[in-house]
């Protein structure tokens, strides 16, 4: 290899350790992390949460759900594979009364196995974000891009 060949070989190595770098420490500094009045999941399950009897599926599309739950929390509960669930990412205020509530797609299946189709309820639980007023009604509206809803939600 020649000289200069060797230099455009080296110079490629460390643009591309840069920018492995820089996409390292900028993963590393989003995890974990929130803007404020997007809050994350606290805690997700499989079911539905206490309280809640298990809807008709006549027709056989279940509409997402959401409850309060407890004094400043909410339950949403979507509907897909109980194996690779559609969890909440995010939670934005659009108006002291609005909330919309963002579920991702479901995660890749752990090796060896596949997601099921078993149309399975799963529960995120997450905190509601300030700014919003639980005194009067709250609309919220779940996008999740197949069973979402809006709702309102009775004053706490």
């Amino acid at each position: 290899m020649s000289g200069r060949s060797q230099c455009l070989v080296v110079r490629a190595s460390g643009a591309m350790c840069a920018c492995v770098l820089t996409m390292t420490a900028c993963g590393q500094g989003a995890v974990g992390t929130t803007a404020p009045d997007i809050p994350v999941s606290v805690t997700q399950f499989g079911g539905l949460p206490s309280g809640i009897a298990t809807p008709s599926l006549i027709p056989p599309t279940p509409t997402d759900l959401v409850e309060w739950h407890g004094d400043d929390q909410l339950a949403v509960v979507t509907y897909g594979s109980s194996g690779c669930p559609r969890l909440v990412t995010a939670v934005s205020v659009s108006s002291p009364t609005s909330l919309i509530v963002t579920v991702g797609g479901a995660p890749s299946p752990p090796a060896g196995s596949s997601c099921s189709a078993d149309l399975a309820p799963t529960t995120s639980v997450t905190t509601v974000p300030t700014g919003v007023d639980v005194k009067g009604p709250v609309k919220v509206t779940i996008a999740d891009g197949a069973f979402g809803t809006t709702v309102t939600l009775a004053p706490r």
